[in-house]
């Protein structure tokens, strides 16, 4: 599948990828044998729905009342352009070999849309070092673009990084990051943030399963050892869709809560989920995270039942 455009909310979904079973439903585009270009606005119910602003955008939900204090997403930005100024020069050899070309740093402009991704983890007490609390809390995903429009990078912000100091230049102190930010360079290749946007996540929920999207979604990090960026929107469906696993069984799953991961892949949570995970703090040290009950940080790929 390829994503859509980042926030026009329109993806052109091949009928394969339908859950047949749901040909009649009123959220379902099936028809033909075509390809079927299915919009926001056909893909949403109950709360999503009041929740879509007339350009098709979702007002998503202000960040969550966290343990410990955190950044607005304006000033998330502003650490993300002067994290991208000190640190972007010698991260350009890396970023371009995963943007697949040329990057003019200068002439990048960060999308007026901030993503929040919440942790998957409870939070940390206050006298945990904050470097780990940083790392292990919620983050901010910036996504960078060119004068294309097109989106060229993706930076990750940790909500907790209240400590940074600015110099009168408009960089920071490196020594007051504590944990560092994450930048990834995004395909050319492929025309869409990362991770995509709400709008397309529950276009994708919504074609594959022919059931429509009832919440707006959440955005939720991945578990310990995955980058921000791979954060995956949980839609909540109508009612729960007939799915199997992509591995090949053919058991099964019935559920209305899915995960949509940066390419529109359609994942629910795995039956076997950890409580607690170790985390490397510094060399030769680590600490136990305690995940949070719904938040799952195991995941299965899945299918539409009938595919």
């Amino acid at each position: 599948m390829t994503p859509g455009t980042a926030g026009r909310g329109r993806l052109f979904v091949p009928l394969a990828l339908l859950a047949l079973t749901a040909a009649c439903d009123p959220g379902s585009r099936v028809s033909g044998g075509a390809p079927v270009e299915l919009s926001i606005t056909e893909a949403v119910a109950g709360s999503a729905e009041a929740n879509l602003s007339p350009d098709g955008l979702f007002q998503l939900a202000p960040p969550l009342n966290a343990a410990h204090p955190q950044l607005t997403p304006e000033r998330a930005v502003e650490l993300a352009n002067a994290d991208l100024r000190v640190f972007g020069p010698n991260l350009l050899p890396y970023l371009e070999r995963t943007h697949g070309a040329p990057i003019a740093l200068d002439h990048l402009t960060p999308s007026p849309r901030v993503y929040y991704a919440v942790s998957p983890w409870q939070p940390l007490p206050a006298t945990a070092d904050l470097a780990v609390r940083q790392a292990r809390g919620p983050f901010f995903l910036v996504t960078y673009v060119g004068p294309d429009g097109k989106p060229v990078l993706s930076s990750a912000v940790p909500a907790y990084a209240t400590s940074v100091r600015f110099r009168r230049d408009g960089t920071y102190d490196p020594q007051s990051i504590l944990s560092g930010f994450y930048v990834v360079g995004i395909s050319r290749e492929w025309n869409a943030s990362l991770p995509i946007s709400p709008e397309d996540a529950v276009v994708a929920a919504a074609s594959a399963t022919g059931l429509r999207v009832r919440e707006v979604p959440e955005l939720v990090l991945p578990g310990v050892g995955y980058k921000p960026q791979w954060s995956r929107w949980r839609v909540r469906l109508e009612r729960p869709a007939s799915l199997r696993r992509a591995t090949g069984s053919q058991d099964e799953v019935r559920t209305d809560e899915l995960f949509v991961g940066p390419r529109g892949d359609l994942y629910v949570a795995a039956a076997r989920q950890p409580q607690a995970a170790v985390a490397p703090v510094r060399q030769g040290e680590t600490i136990r995270l305690i995940r949070r009950t719904a938040a799952p940080v195991e995941f299965e790929k899945v299918i539409p039942a009938s595919k």
